[in-house]
């Protein structure tokens, strides 16, 4: 392959993340800008109702839109590949066939079992805040069709737009609808309702903008059979979607385990549903931060590795991959130090009014944080995997993990002296099953990933290095407050960026995913030119 085409594939596949990253920093702004004030107005106490709801529907979510997408972005990248525009839009209309079913089958059975799944939790104020979300579910699933077929295309730009709008519309309206319940005097669960609608009005503003730039778009005219596109749909998107759907049990096994097994421990209601809200409500927001802006890395992946596979193109299969664990690498490991160091003054300084709750929450982040990098790992691998046509392997790794999951969390949980020390703990080695055993399947599988999990030690060694050095700033500016913690939180980025140029540790392509990226690669080569020239003069001797 020539070196131009290496740069196309490089400056296409960035392109993808940086939209789709792009998208994922916004939805985080807009989430935290719904988030914060909602714990505020509703109360940790009520946010179990909204948490409880929240979990249910994310299991669900996954069912009509995790697989189903990828496996429309597969099937286009194919008939992409092979210059058949009129199959890519057949996969397109079956898909939106199928998608609306399935959509409308859970919004159903969501609606009609609220209060037996409410009941079944021990959350029953949950079960309007279950009705309010349900018809998100055929929002999503409609969209999903689009947003796998513009990904297939490898324009990432209509699911990072609509991600937005979802945000946006899920920020202004949730707000709006808490504000009014609390005005007319609702109680907390119809509150939470109320706040939890604005997430199904957001999608519903998302999915108009989807269809509304597929008809925008040049089409292709629909082939009247499709039945054969549809098992196709059928047998990609299955393995993937129950492989998704079991990793979206973790959240379900902490809803249905924390509340009723620390009660059983000894903790009254209250308690548990107190320490429950507090470490999914501050905690696992703060954990969920970084893989999602992996998940981009992946979601541009896949349609990029099926078609230079379709092509038997194994340089740039090759070097797509190994981009990606780079990315995945650069941004997971200081963040999950930079969290397990400074997780408590940044929940301090998040949610000032709720310091009990903080104080609940903090070391469960700080044991929680190593399974960041575990995570963004599993995302990265099971992409891969789906990209080479092994969508069912995954969920053995998956199966295996949630099996340790369950068991750990179930029996900590009913040991007073770990108590709700046992969610983070049973994540973390759930996390690392998964990961082991999907990195084993992805050096079978895949081109290859020989050499490069080595390599991550570098990273690794400059994100200790510079994570000792912002925790020794933050301690010398302890009288400062938060003012301190975030001066020493700023100055661990140089110091990792510098750290991870003078080892080598990444292309400079993939650098151009981070804001000012341009800037910070020319301070890399800086670096990077100054070692060169110590280690000519190391050569040459004294004599030199």
């Amino acid at each position: 392959m020539s070196e131009s085409t290496v740069h196309s594939t490089k400056k296409s596949f960035i392109s993808s993340v940086a939209w789709l990253a792009a998208s994922a920093v916004a939805v985080k702004i807009i989430g935290a800008f719904y988030k914060l004030p909602l714990v505020r107005m509703i109360g940790i106490g009520g946010m179990a109702y909204f948490l409880a709801a929240y979990h249910i529907y994310t299991l669900l979510f996954t069912v009509s839109s995790a697989g189903l997408p990828v496996a429309v972005s597969i099937l286009v990248s194919k008939r992409r590949a092979a210059d058949d525009a009129n199959g890519a839009e057949c996969v397109y209309f079956s898909a939106l066939r199928l998608f609306l079913t399935v959509g409308a089958v859970l919004c159903a059975l969501t609606w009609i079992c609220a209060d037996a799944v409410a009941l079944s939790i021990k959350i029953p104020g949950a079960a309007d805040s279950l009705r309010a979300i349900a018809p998100a579910l055929i929002f999503v699933s409609a969209g999903g069709a689009v947003k796998g077929y513009f990904q297939g295309l490898g324009d990432m730009r209509p699911t990072a737009v609509s991600q937005v709008i979802e945000s946006a519309g899920k920020l202004a309206l949730g707000l709006g609808f808490t504000a009014l319940a609390q005005r007319a005097g609702l109680p907390s669960e119809r509150v939470a309702a109320c706040a939890i609608f604005g997430i199904t009005v957001g999608s519903a503003l998302s999915m108009i903008y989807l269809f509304a730039v597929k008809g925008r778009s040049s089409a292709a005219r629909v082939p009247k059979k499709s039945r054969g596109v549809m098992r196709e749909i059928l047998k990609i998107s299955a393995p993937i979607t129950l492989g998704a759907v079991v990793i979206s049990l973790s959240g379900v096994i902490d809803t249905a385990l924390i509340s009723s097994r620390l009660q059983s421990a000894g903790f009254s209601a209250e308690a548990a549903n107190g320490m429950y809200s507090s470490y999914g409500n501050m905690a696992i927001p703060l954990f969920g931060i970084v893989p999602s802006f992996i998940s981009p890395v992946a979601v541009a992946m896949a349609p990029l590795i099926v078609e230079a596979a379709s092509r038997g193109d194994r340089e740039r299969e090759r070097e797509i991959l190994f981009s990606a664990f780079r990315l995945c690498a650069l941004i997971a490991i200081p963040a999950a130090m930079g969290l397990g160091i400074f997780g408590r003054p940044i929940l301090a300084w998040l949610f000032p009014s709720q310091l009990d709750s903080v104080a609940v929450a903090a070391p469960l982040l700080s044991v929680l944080s190593p399974a960041i990098l575990f995570s963004c790992l599993i995302t990265v691998t099971n992409s891969t995997l789906q990209a080479y046509g092994h969508e069912r392997k995954p969920i053995v790794a998956m199966i295996f993990g949630m099996a340790v999951k369950l068991t750990v969390e179930f029996l900590l949980l009913g040991l007073p002296q770990i108590n709700i020390f046992a969610a983070p703990i049973s994540t973390l080695l759930c996390d690392l099953t998964i990961v082991m055993i999907n990195l084993g399947f992805t050096e079978k599988y895949s081109c290859g990933i020989s050499g490069l999990i080595p390599s991550l030690g570098r990273p690794l060694a400059a994100a200790a290095l510079s994570s000792a050095v912002s925790l020794g700033i933050a301690y010398a500016l302890r009288g400062h407050g938060f003012a301190g913690v975030l001066i020493a939180m700023i100055a661990d980025v140089p110091i990792y960026l510098i750290l991870t140029a003078r080892s080598g540790a990444f292309d400079e392509n993939e650098l151009f995913l981070l804001p000012g990226g341009e800037k910070i690669i020319k301070i890399m080569n800086k670096f990077k030119l100054r070692k060169n020239n110590e280690q000519r003069r190391e050569d040459r001797g004294p004599q030199g």
